[in-house]
């Protein structure tokens, strides 16, 4: 049975492929952070315009360009954007297996060995939210492998690719590009990378004229030092200790290599970069999903390590090893990779579709803290508070004064400040009216920010209510759907706190 299953994996992977696309986006929504971008596709085919909501300013809120432009493209044809999301990402999967398989000669098993390790690498679930990451994990895959075998012109390509789609991939491509140009300094790798820079600029001067920002806006809103503030990364370094110790005793010296030398700047560059972010939103350590893939390729490039056996009982050793670990680690953390996972039958999904009937009915304005599926589902005008959808609070977030001077028909605050209770929320009412200083600032920490929005928010205007999430819920009073808007919160088990 398993011998059959791999020798037709391509129809039998294609085929699940499809369903996990279509049961996953039919009985789950997306993530909240992914959705973000979903919202810019559709709104891109639907208006003409890369805008936030429907009728919405040009803005730039998603940071992976070339992905929102190929989801807005299988939209365009009828395709569920999430349905396409997890499909190009779990096609990305085969095609990333199927590479490796040619690069280094894998045997079926080995191959196949490739696909269970990433069913237990917790970034494969964030591609089943919706992020790009296995799609850009390709990508790397396709700009390392051409680099290994010296193919100039499909690294320069790959590399360009990628900076189009993330476009923190240019610490991935620089060391790889560097030692590439160092060491084939002609006249004919000049020229492409000549051509390559004027169609980068050109992008870059479309950009700036369309969006009137240089760089996206969660470069702004998220582009924050703080060193050392994340460990992330050790994560993976203890599940792929095994692959590690079995590379270390390759001798090393021996085989230490300009190739071995730029892969290992390709870990380490990002890693020095990312660590000392606040990664808000890191699903599934979908920042860190470059490590692992360049310890798989790593080892795969010692082919003798494969061939010590006929049967490759090593790798597969190795594989299980890793596995495990995750598995332990995930269990010892409590981290359970598809807890993201949330079904369209909760309270949270059935309010924002109530939302959406409400605005269809009558135009309401949304204010939220949390940036991706209320604006996605309910395709009403809304003011991410955080700054992902217009340039001036991407410079600076939304605090008390902002919120004071605009009308909005609900505001919600996802926040841990606001407790589970109306008792709660009142405490964090009188912390918010005691702040000092209400202006907001890209170096507050998220419960800073959410003070200052809550110290805006006038009780006399605005009825209160707790949610399981996002937290809580203020509705206008003078809003024209408040009878609406206070009965659908009811009814998805809000609590009203006046």
């Amino acid at each position: 049975m398993v011998s059959y299953l791999i020798k037709n994996k391509n129809y039998l992977l294609t085929f699940l492929s499809f369903f996990l696309a279509a049961v996953i986006s039919h009985y789950y929504y997306p993530h909240e952070d992914a959705s973000i971008l979903f919202s810019y596709s559709e709104n891109l085919v639907e208006t003409g315009v890369i805008s936030y909501f429907p009728g919405g300013e040009a803005a730039e809120g998603a940071t992976d360009f070339l992905w929102m432009l190929l989801l807005s493209f299988f939209y365009y044809f009828g395709f569920d954007i999430y349905f396409s999301a997890i499909l190009i990402n779990l096609f990305s999967l085969i095609i990333i297996i199927k590479h490796l398989k040619n690069k280094f000669n894998l045997s079926n098993l080995v191959s196949f060995s490739v696909l269970i390790l990433h069913l237990f690498l917790t970034h494969t679930y964030a591609a089943i939210g919706g992020f790009s990451v296995l799609f850009v994990e390709m990508i790397l895959v396709f700009m390392i492998t051409n680099f290994i075998e010296k193919n100039n012109l499909s690294v320069i390509f790959f590399s360009f690719v990628g900076c189009l789609t993330r476009p923190d991939f240019i610490l991935f491509a620089l060391p790889v590009n560097l030692i590439l140009l160092i060491q084939n300094f002609k006249l004919r790798i000049i020229i492409a990378y000549l051509i390559y820079t004027i169609l980068g600029a050109s992008y870059f001067f479309w950009r700036y004229k369309y969006f009137q920002e240089l760089m996206p806006l969660p470069f702004y809103v998220k582009n924050t030092w703080d060193f050392f503030n994340n460990k992330e990364w050790l994560r993976q370094i203890i599940i792929f200790s095994p692959m590690i110790l079995a590379i270390s005793h390759l001798k090393l010296k021996k085989n230490l290599n300009l190739n071995l030398i730029t892969m290992l700047l390709v870990a380490v560059i990002p890693t020095l970069y990312y660590m000392n972010q606040t990664l808000y939103q890191n699903v599934a350590q979908r920042f860190y999903f470059y490590l692992p893939t360049i310890f798989l390729i790593i080892f795969l490039q010692f082919k003798y390590t494969l061939q010590m056996n006929k049967k490759n009982l090593f790798f597969h050793k190795i594989i299980i090893s890793i596995c495990l670990f995750s598995s332990v680690l995930n269990f010892a953390t409590n981290q359970n990779p598809l807890n993201f996972l949330k079904k369209k039958t909760e309270n949270f999904y059935l309010l924002t579709k109530d939302l959406y009937d409400i605005n269809r009915s009558s135009n309401i304005s949304i204010a939220t803290t949390e940036a991706g599926l209320i604006n996605y589902i309910s395709k009403a005008k809304t003011t991410d508070l955080f700054g992902l959808n217009t340039r001036l609070l991407a410079k600076k977030p939304a605090d008390r004064q902002y919120i004071q001077n605009n009308f909005y028909d609900i505001i919600f605050i996802n926040s841990s400040i606001v407790g589970e209770n109306c008792s709660s929320l009142e405490k964090a009412f009188k912390v918010a009216s005691e702040l000092v200083n209400t202006e907001g600032s890209r170096k507050d920490t998220w419960s800073e920010f959410s003070y200052k929005i809550l110290a805006g928010v006038d009780k006399k205007k605005y009825h209160s209510f707790i949610l399981e999430y996002p937290a809580s819920a203020f509705v206008n009073v003078k809003s024209k759907s408040y009878p609406l808007l206070k009965q659908s919160l009811i009814n998805r088990g809000a609590l009203f706190c006046k």
